[in-house]
């Protein structure tokens, strides 16, 4: 038995993935709204929807601490374990998504007739050297260094990283004052590093809040606010980003900031109005834990390690049918983000296979090292 809670917030990590991966496409096939000749209905629906790659994020961020503030629990293992736990996990992700990752930028960037797409895309980091490879292993993304290849979204699960450390240094220091003071130390020494972390941390918190609140009914919306706080949240965030984007770097950050947080407060609204009372299991609510039980993470992989494999291919296939990137809407530019969209989840699933051979491995060597010192 599911509740309307947690289906909703099981298939809200997946929901993020999609929405930014469609922003990605969108932004390698299609040309910018303005710049479209003939919009249709149809047309304009097209681009509203795949322009929610930000709010993407800013659910993904959300979601994230909905779901791992679960994991602090007393009955779960120590703090220091769980840690253990997820890094393995992690790295079993993260070690074949970077050598893939390397071995597709290599491919694409070194063709002469695929390298158009990479000088495209500006955040591409030439760099695919050992030493580069090795940083991006730590979760130091923006932070220090820049993301590995077209691998720049990797700085998503750096944000989602040390948020979580964040808040395990929050609730497992003795004392919430001495909690809180590590978890400040913490935020605001990795906003000085990467300024916007601090609007992404406090996405992280407030998901972890409202995990924190699910059985307080005084903190219970109804569910008619839940919706309107989502839907103004929501119009707030595209009415805004418009005009947002004009101004200068500084203040940009920070209305882009504000943008966000808002509609953060908007989506914990929605989410403290789901039902939790255990539901009939619908189809539709055994879903989303079949298929976090089948491939972990998937959704993390989606959104932040599809890049090299999504350059790639929309590369070759744009050239071999012969469309321009960031071109005018045309039916064999919608047919080959359908392709590029089904392709990526198949090479999702595909790593999460690909990890769980590589856990088993890395816990034993984790294990064993322990052991010895």
């Amino acid at each position: 038995m599911y509740s309307t809670f947690d289906t909703t917030l099981g298939w809200s990590r997946w929901t993020a993935a999609l929405l930014v991966m469609l922003y990605h496409l969108r932004f390698l096939l299609f040309a910018s709204y303005e710049q479209v000749q003939h919009k249709g209905w149809l047309l304009k629906a097209f681009y509203l929807l795949t322009g929610l790659g930000h709010e993407g994020f800013v659910l993904y961020m959300l979601a994230s601490g909905l779901t791992l503030a679960r994991l602090h629990r007393p009955s779960r293992a120590e703090p220091a374990q769980r840690l253990r736990q997820k890094a393995i996990w992690s790295y079993a992700l993260l070690l074949p998504a970077l050598l893939l990752g390397a071995g597709f930028d290599v491919a694409g960037s070194r063709s002469a007739t695929l390298q158009s797409a990479y000088a495209f895309f500006s955040q591409y980091s030439p760099d695919l050297s050992l030493t580069a490879l090795l940083e991006n292993l730590l979760p130091i993304q923006r932070f220090v260094v820049p993301g590995f290849g077209s691998n720049a979204m990797l700085y998503l699960l750096a944000y989602e990283c040390w948020a979580y450390l964040a808040y395990l240094a929050c609730m497992s220091a003795r004392g919430a004052r001495r909690g809180g003071v590590l978890a400040a130390c913490i935020g605001l020494s990795a906003s000085a590093l990467a300024p916007e972390f601090l609007s992404y941390l406090l996405l992280w918190m407030i998901g972890a809040w409202v995990r924190q609140q699910a059985d307080n009914p005084r903190a219970r919306w109804p569910a008619w606010g839940g919706t309107a706080a989502l839907l103004l949240g929501l119009g707030l965030s595209r009415l805004g980003a418009g005009p947002v984007s004009h101004w200068p770097p500084h203040w940009m950050l920070i209305g882009r900031s504000l943008l966000d947080l808002q509609l953060g407060l908007a989506l914990a609204a929605f989410f403290l109005s789901l039902d939790r009372k255990p539901q009939p299991r619908a189809a539709w609510r055994r879903w989303p834990r079949r298929l976090s039980l089948s491939f972990p993470a998937a959704s993390s992989v989606i959104l932040a390690c599809h890049f090299p494999f999504m350059m790639l291919l929309v590369a070759w296939v744009a050239h071999t049918a012969q469309v321009p990137l960031g071109g005018q809407p045309q039916t064999l530019s919608f047919l080959i983000l359908a392709l590029a969209a089904l392709s990526i989840l198949a090479y999702a699933l595909l790593l999460c296979r690909l990890g769980r051979r590589l856990a088993q491995p890395l816990r034993m060597l984790v294990e064993h090292v322990s052991t010895r010192f």
